[in-house]
């Protein structure tokens, strides 16, 4: 038998491959990623230089976690068409996520070099360069990005981001009120313009920010904690539960990082203290960490404890002082409540920058008192202010409590508790100044049963 001629390949029109393409395309956007990725698939076996399904599929494996696949395929759509923007986006946000950063880098100065009035690829390489803390660079490419598009919501924001990190509060409020005009329910643009409005000390224009957030958002209880702070009126006993939850559950995976650039102290605080009245660590204390946060006081308190118990209200911060292995046990719970269902069990509770979210110190003290054995100690910063004795305590713009010196000495007398010190100290830098604390040092009454 003759052999059989192959069969030539036969060119698929170009209609009918734009069509089958949409028909992939309405796949994967309907939410039918395996259809959509067969249909993909046959696409290239029939056109292995489409770049346009490569950059789809690509697009599909990353979103279905195959990082691997997905950049190989923005590549190979890059190969086939090297002046393909939006493949090069992709394909630089791609190998950013991946720690790829010098890659990504060179993607977008691709995209730069063809269209350098892109505006989004500038916004992007600021992102790239902030996440390397290439921060004037990034603040440079924002800049770029938002003189190309005044309407770029993602580029201002990035913008007055920045200028609020250098502390340009002038220009940061500015950009954010730029960004309100092209977004005028932008919650986290009203969120961030109030913010830095109380940084600045302009707390008339704050008051109006949170008012209109408040109206978007009525039951916000960060928007009406902090109009408190700020209007000075029906003062509440403490922050909510759900204030300070929703707080330090939206600051836990920066937290550190953020208290480190305020030259935090709280950790060395407690190290000072606990070594002028303890002297060498011997492991022998059951140690409370009230507000422990992500645990960074966690390694001054191991050496004292023979078991050490975390107590925070954020479960996001629990979820990094956990990272740690530090502690014996970490409990999510509101403080006063969890220190009311546990008498007389600890030898030590230790609270550096907790006590700040409440303004009523003589229950929590109380309360700390009874969860004490007898001689126990209590070891906590308290921001203090020009406040008289008799209001005690006040709200500050920062959302948090400041108190009078006299004020934390009868309430802790009145709780039970010796004062063995009440010592000055600093605990952060804001806005370029000291925030002042007490460093309380307290002994339950010996005589407790």
């Amino acid at each position: 038998m003759p052999n059989k001629r192959p069969k030539p390949n036969r060119r698929i029109p170009a209609e009918d491959q734009a069509q089958a393409l949409m028909a992939a395309l309405r796949l994967h956007q309907r939410g039918q990623l395996s259809r959509a990725e067969k249909s993909y698939k046959k696409i290239l076996i029939r056109e292995t230089e489409n770049a346009v399904a490569h950059h789809l599929l690509g697009r599909l494996y990353y979103q279905t976690q195959r990082s691997d696949a997905a950049i190989a395929s923005l590549q190979r759509a890059v190969a086939v068409q090297p002046n393909y923007p939006d493949a090069l986006m992709d394909l630089a946000n791609m190998l950013h996520d991946q720690g790829q950063y010098v890659q990504a880098e060179e993607c977008l100065l691709q995209v730069i070099r063809r269209q350098p009035n892109n505006s989004m690829s500038h916004n992007n390489l600021g992102v790239l360069y902030k996440d390397q803390q290439r921060f004037d660079e990034a603040l440079v490419a924002y800049r770029r990005s938002v003189e190309l598009d005044a309407s770029n919501s993602a580029a201002l924001g990035n913008l007055a981001r920045a200028l609020s990190r250098i502390e340009d509060f002038d220009g940061a409020i500015q950009i954010y009120r730029r960004l309100l005009e092209v977004e005028p329910a932008n919650i986290e643009a009203l969120k961030s313009l109030a913010s830095v409005l109380r940084r600045a000390g302009r707390l008339a224009e704050a008051i109006e920010v949170f008012s209109r957030w408040l109206a978007l958002e009525p039951d916000n209880p960060v928007a009406r904690h902090l109009l408190s702070a700020c209007t000075d009126t029906a003062t509440p006993q403490r922050a909510s539960d759900e204030y300070v939850r929703e707080v330090f559950d939206n600051f836990a995976s920066t937290f550190e990082a953020d208290l480190a650039r305020l030259s935090y102290r709280g950790p060395k605080i407690m190290e000072q203290a606990l070594s002028r009245e303890l002297g060498e660590p011997n492991n022998q204390r059951i140690i409370l960490d009230a507000g422990c946060g992500t645990g960074l006081c966690g390694p001054v308190l191991r050496p004292y404890a023979q078991r050490l118990i975390g107590v925070d209200i954020s479960r996001k911060m629990l979820d990094v002082a956990e990272r740690r292995t530090l502690y014996d046990e970490l409990i999510e719970s509101e403080l006063g409540l969890y220190l009311s269902h546990h008498t007389a069990e600890f030898d030590l509770i230790a609270s550096a920058d907790t006590f700040g979210y409440f303004g009523d110190l003589a229950t929590l003290l109380q309360m700390a008192h009874s969860a004490l054995r007898s001689g126990g100690l209590l070891l906590a910063t308290l921001e203090v202010g020009n406040i008289s004795p008799e209001q005690g305590y006040h709200l500050q713009s920062s959302g948090r409590y400041c108190h009078n010196r006299e004020y934390v000495r009868l309430c802790c007398e009145t709780a039970g508790f010796t004062i063995r010190s009440l010592n000055d100290d600093t605990l952060r830098i804001e806005a370029e100044q000291a925030v002042p604390v007490v460093v309380l040092l307290a002994q339950s009454d010996t005589r407790k049963a």
